[in-house]
């Protein structure tokens, strides 16, 4: 009796039904590696976001905190002797903090800038003046000529054109350096003639051991297009700032969108008014800004919505609307995600 030894092999339908059964398994793992990519995307984004806004509002709230910081000089007890020409001492108090409204590519015609700044129009956009103290020391008594010695160690990061204050913490002098600061040796000689003051001499002599150096810094931030793009081709707009005396814009956080500010002006009934920058009737009395809020809206750089942006984003009762909608201001609408990050923020130096 002879054996058969013929495999019986898959029928057709058993093949069908394998096949079926593999593409299942296939495609319901490959959707899960996709969703779970999606969501590790939008879980990027969220994070991305949130580190953003974070960071950048609280570098804006520790500057603005700074506003008008002097150094040992008291703020009620000021006596600033301004001989730098086209500069008054108003000036120079006005100029500790300003506001503008970004309407036009002219927004800061009118501001103590010398470069124009591209700002995103719709935003605001505001600039701080402080000084900063500088570690070096006098080389001994400043007299009535018109340089100052200093002991460059470490080396100053100063230009001409700059403005310097001198102080013994009881009165000081606001000059611009005229010259280009030379080095021989450790010994830095910054000259403050009168060919950019109104005089070469200052209101007193000031010793080594008792005076302080200091840079006036003058910074607006603002909000701007940095000139790239996202993978899908959108802009990405980000938070810059721009420091005298050459103020060339230094981008701080990218994804930053908008920025809106109001400023609390403290009135003479002792009440606070948080108005805008272009407030007309009254319009804002700087110097007595003590706070601000400060709302930015901040967007991911890559798009993780599942749809275009159609919401509208309340900032500062502003509304930020979708593009193509009738409102003024606009937000970029596309997919990205977009969060906004609120904060008051007192000016330590003027709240008593």
């Amino acid at each position: 009796m002879l054996k058969n030894n013929k495999t019986r092999g898959f029928t057709l339908v058993e093949l069908m039904i394998s096949i079926f059964i593999s593409f299942a398994i296939i495609g319901g793992t490959l959707s899960v590696f996709l969703l779970t990519k999606k969501t590790q995307r939008f879980t990027n984004a969220v994070a991305e976001v949130q580190q953003s806004g974070s960071f950048a509002l609280n570098y804006l709230k520790r500057e603005i905190r700074m506003i008008g910081y002097q150094g040992c000089l008291s703020y009620d007890d000021l006596e600033v002797n301004v001989i730098a020409s086209a500069f008054t001492l108003a000036e120079f108090e006005q100029q500790k903090i300003l506001g503008y409204e970004v309407t036009s590519d002219n927004w800061d015609d009118a501001q103590p800038f010398n470069t124009k700044f591209s700002a995103r129009v719709g935003t605001d956009a505001f600039s701080i003046g402080r000084i900063k103290d500088l570690d070096n020391l006098l080389t001994g008594p400043e007299v009535l000529n018109a340089n100052v010695k200093l002991i460059n160690q470490p080396v100053l990061e100063i230009a001409t054109d700059d403005l310097m204050l001198i102080s013994d913490c009881e009165s000081a002098d606001l000059f611009r350096i005229i010259n280009a600061p030379n080095t021989q040796g450790t010994i830095l000689t910054i000259t403050h003639s009168s060919g950019g003051n109104n005089t070469s001499q200052l209101s007193k002599i000031y010793l080594n051991s008792d005076s302080v150096m200091s840079i006036y810094e003058n910074i607006v931030y603002f909000i701007s297009d940095t000139g790239r793009l996202d993978s899908q081709g959108n802009s990405i707009n980000a938070l810059y700032q721009a420091r005298s005396p050459l103020y060339a814009p230094e981008e701080l956080v990218a994804g930053v969108e908008n920025m809106q500010v109001l400023y609390g002006e403290t009135l003479g009934t002792g009440n606070t008014r948080y108005v805008p920058a272009n407030q007309a009737s009254p319009a804002i009395v700087w110097q007595n800004v003590k706070s601000m809020k400060v709302s930015l809206l901040v967007t991911s750089h890559h798009s993780v919505r599942n749809t275009n942006d159609t919401s509208t984003y309340e900032m500062l009762n502003v509304g930020v609307e979708p593009p193509n909608d009738a409102g003024a201001i606009a937000h970029s609408g596309q997919r990205r995600l977009k969060k906004v990050f609120s904060l008051t923020i007192n000016i330590r130096n003027r709240v008593q």
